[in-house]
């Protein structure tokens, strides 16, 4: 009598249930790619943005001596956009620096629209707080505070912050309807939160300006107008409080020597791409990389 083979093998329930294993793992691992390159691209976001701020900062103390004879302009307690010095032609009809002055690299082979990187800057006078009596040149001394943006596509465009009303003005450096290429900081008018000394109220009291409460979101970086300071935002709040922000530390109302600061409080903030064909629309996330700060001697 002839034994019977035995034969081993998986039954239909068992390979269903490996192949839904190995199935559920796929997805898990496909999952990561795109984390993985995101977080390459805010490396490689940061390494560069740290070697255009130092190409900012060289450029700002070149270009401080043309500021010079100007430097009076300069304010203790409210930041000046440092591009409304060199957007304009000078009295000889030259213009100071041109739009590729404010792009990495700094090859002006390249076209300002094939540059993946661009930096703006705000300049502050430091002395009022800060006196060196070794020092007797430290009423010279400037804060400078340089946002290093990515840009986008060629065609995406950035709404400006207004440079025609007068310096120290309620409207100066707040957004306009008007657009270009370079991304820039605005100015945002903010307000206290009763009792939450993390969180500020976003106002929006321009006339005829319904646009400033879209400007700041999640994750951004915001700079106080009259100290410097910098804060992230932690968290947009939703409605019916969605005018309200939360920051990463508490917000200080005073200024360096803790002494009150009067009138209208602003932060300056880049906005996000404009949204094409859209009056004040947004679209897009907000381009600044990161903010570096240094005092530069004028």
């Amino acid at each position: 009598m002839l034994a019977k083979t035995k034969q081993d093998g998986f039954s239909a329930a068992e390979v269903l249930i490996a192949v839904g294993i190995l199935g559920v793992a796929m997805i898990f691992v496909a999952g990561i790619f795109p984390v993985g390159l995101r977080f390459a691209q805010i490396s490689i976001d940061r390494t560069t943005a740290a070697i255009a701020a130092n190409e900012a900062f060289a450029k700002i103390r070149l270009y401080s001596e043309k500021i010079g004879p100007r430097f009076d302009l300069l304010s203790f307690n409210e930041a000046r956009d440092f591009n409304d010095w060199f957007d304009q032609m000078d009295s000889s009809n030259n213009y100071f620096a041109d739009v590729n002055t404010f792009s990495y690299p700094t090859d002006n082979t390249i076209k300002f629209d094939k540059k993946h990187y661009c930096w703006s800057a705000l300049l502050r006078r430091t002395d009022q707080f800060q006196p060196d009596p070794n020092k007797p040149d430290s009423s010279h001394d400037v804060q400078a505070t340089v946002f290093v943006c990515s840009r986008q596509a060629p065609t995406v465009r950035y709404y400006q912050p207004d440079a025609n009303s007068p310096f120290g003005s309620n409207s100066y450096g707040r957004i306009t309807g008007n657009v270009d290429r370079l991304p820039r900081p605005v100015r945002v008018e903010i307000g206290k939160v009763t009792d939450a000394d993390n969180e500020l109220e976003i106002q929006n009291t321009k006339p005829g300006n319904n646009k400033e409460e879209y400007l700041i979101n999640d994750g951004d970086l915001i700079v106080d107008n009259p100290t410097g300071r910098i804060y992230r935002v932690m968290e947009r709040y939703a409605a019916p409080y969605d005018n309200r922000i939360l920051l990463d530390k508490d917000f200080i109302w005073d200024n360096w020597r803790g002494g009150p600061i009067t009138g209208s409080r602003f932060v300056w903030v880049v906005p996000p791409p404009a949204a094409p064909g859209t009056a004040g629309g947004f679209n897009g996330r907000n381009p600044c990389v990161a903010i570096y700060q240094k005092v530069i001697r004028f």
